[in-house]
């Protein structure tokens, strides 16, 4: 008997024994499976998620940062292939309303077509028909949609309708934009802190994106056409004695992923860093055309080793890029617009959002911000040539020396109210455009509507636009809310400001002028207080709204 209990306490002690290597072993087995972590396979920034997934081992800890760190290799996809326009468009979705910010109203990509305004008028007619003459054809090739969708059905029908005939929000001057004053005892720029030099020596290169994308239109014209004809624009501004050079990428090869290693080793400085040659410039342009994929964070590293060259204590170095999305090349380039702020090359890093959406637009900001720098977005050819503008606010260094007294204040005041009143105006305006605008688009889209150009797409419900209408009319409220408060902080800032000028009467100061919206390349004349009313900024504003009116006429007369 004790034979056999000594043998069944021996089986039993065996058994365990083996369950507790088992366990041993797959233990080890989940150990090493969380030193890896799921990433996407064209990692672009380390918070970015994506729906194309796959296990890579995590980099080891390094003290040192290289070209090589920033440029990840290759993976191979275990999922499914995917396409530089795929992991461009990955992040479309209706922000929460309890997350909308004034900068993501802002940001938010126009549609493919301009919507109408929003006053009664025979010209609002006119785009009416002309709105609906473009956007019907397009849902008439979308199914029939059912009224049983779900929310987030729904939700992606709200967005895919603005990619169509999105409104174009526009967004208030900020304060950096308002007449300020610089001190010549402080020697920087109260808003950007940049040194402030006088006759510096200025060098710019301009980064261009050419990646597949660039190819969609805005308007009938292509973005790429529209970017080279803004750079074009821009540069016959330029100061004679600005060095610029001009880079490229993703203009070999295209944006499917068998050619992902030629486009993103498409890197291109096709055009020197040397005295200005608009006519050189536009040549090397010529040839390009958008195919390939987006290289950003190549594209500051190389961008920096241009700019290497010139170190004088009175240059200006100025890397500015256009670029329609995100980095899909597999670099970091936050990492790289890190390295390039710690570096001490002193290179002023700016970028456009050309016509992003608002995942890619935080991401940019995210790059922008990495690297100590300048961020805006446009949605067309007239904002990104304004956008592109700012370079010259960057090359001001043609300072006029004075000392600060009450009528130089008070012209400043007067400037500042000027711009308040076109930013309230333009805050009321805006705030009423969502409501309006997804209900052109509803008028295109329903059964048994009637455009003033043509039948409806007949592809929605009379009750699917409610449930549409529904989600513009709370989000047009929240719209308003944030507009409302951007101007109030803005009004705050600009009272602070002035206040604090007072205190410091007696000082010598200079003066960098606002500009103009008519001619975003005249300064607006401080001293003689041209326009320093609320009702004069607001005729610039309703003229500024003709023009673009006209032009919306003209692009589409021919429809």
């Amino acid at each position: 008997m004790k034979t056999k209990k000594l043998s069944g306490l021996l089986v039993v002690l065996l058994v365990f024994t083996l369950f507790l290597t088992a366990c041993g072993q797959e233990g080890t087995k989940n150990n090493e499976k969380d030193t890896k972590v799921i990433v996407q396979t064209e990692q672009t920034q380390s918070e970015q998620k994506s729906t194309t997934k796959k296990e890579v081992e995590l980099p080891k800890p390094t003290t040192e940062v290289t070209s090589e760190s920033v440029e990840s290799k290759t993976e191979q996809v275990t999922e499914k292939v995917v396409t530089e326009d795929e992991l461009q468009n990955s992040g479309l979705a209706l922000i929460p309303l309890d997350e909308l910010t004034y900068e993501d109203v802002i940001n938010r990509p126009a549609g493919q077509f301009l919507s109408p305004e929003n006053v009664e008028s025979v010209q609002q007619i006119q785009q009416k028909k002309i709105f609906a003459s473009q956007v019907v054809p397009v849902l008439e090739t979308w199914e029939a949609i059912s009224d049983d969708i779900s929310d987030e059905e729904l939700e992606e029908l709200y967005i895919k309708l603005n990619t169509v005939g999105g409104y174009d929000y526009t967004p208030l001057d900020s304060i950096e934009n308002f007449p300020y004053l610089i001190f010549k005892e402080d020697k920087k720029d109260p808003f950007t802190n940049r040194k402030i030099e006088d006759d510096l020596n200025v060098n710019i290169e301009i980064v261009l994106d050419a990646s597949g994308s660039m190819a969609n239109q805005i308007n009938g014209e292509s973005m790429m056409a529209i970017a080279k004809n803004s750079i074009l624009t821009v540069l016959e501004h330029m100061p004679e004695n600005a060095n610029v050079g001009l880079r490229v990428f993703g203009h070999l090869g295209d944006n499917s992923n068998a050619s992902k290693e030629l486009s993103c080793g498409a890197n291109e400085l096709i055009y020197p860093i040397e005295p200005l040659n608009v006519a050189g410039i536009e040549k090397a342009l010529e040839p390009i055309e958008p195919t390939g994929w987006t290289s950003i964070a190549l594209s500051i590293m190389n961008g920096a080793k241009d700019l290497e060259q010139f170190k004088d204590e009175k240059t200006l170095n100025i890397l500015y890029i256009i670029t329609d999305g995100i980095e899909t090349c597999g670099g970091d380039p936050v990492l790289a617009a890190q390295n390039l702020k710690d570096s001490g090359a002193d290179v002023v890093l700016g970028i456009i959002g050309f016509n992003v959406d608002a995942q890619q637009n935080r991401l940019l900001q995210d790059i922008a911000k990495a690297g100590g720098g300048y961020y805006s977005t446009a949605s067309d050819a007239a904002n990104l040539t304004m956008e592109l503008s700012n370079i010259h606010s960057l090359l001001f260094t043609n300072y006029e020396w004075g000392i600060l007294g009450d009528s130089t204040i008070n012209a400043i005041e007067n400037k500042h109210n000027s711009i308040l009143g076109w930013n309230e105006h333009t805050a009321e305006y805006e705030a009423g455009r969502e409501v309006d605008n997804i209900a052109h688009l509803c008028n295109c889209a329903e059964k048994g509507s009637y455009t003033l150009a043509s039948k409806g797409a007949q592809i929605i419900s009379d009750k699917l636009a409610n449930r549409l209408k529904d989600i513009a009319k709370s989000r047009e409220d929240k719209v308003k809310e944030l507009y409302m408060a951007k101007y109030k902080e803005l009004e705050k800032q600009s009272k602070e400001y002035i206040d604090y000028l007072k205190t410091r009467t007696g000082e010598t100061v200079a003066i960098i002028p606002s500009t103009s919206r008519l001619d975003r390349y005249a300064q607006r004349n401080w001293h003689r207080n041209t326009g320093g009313d609320a009702e004069s900024a607001k005729e610039e504003s309703d003229k500024l709204r003709e023009e673009q009116s006209e032009k919306v006429d003209e692009l589409n007369k021919d429809d």
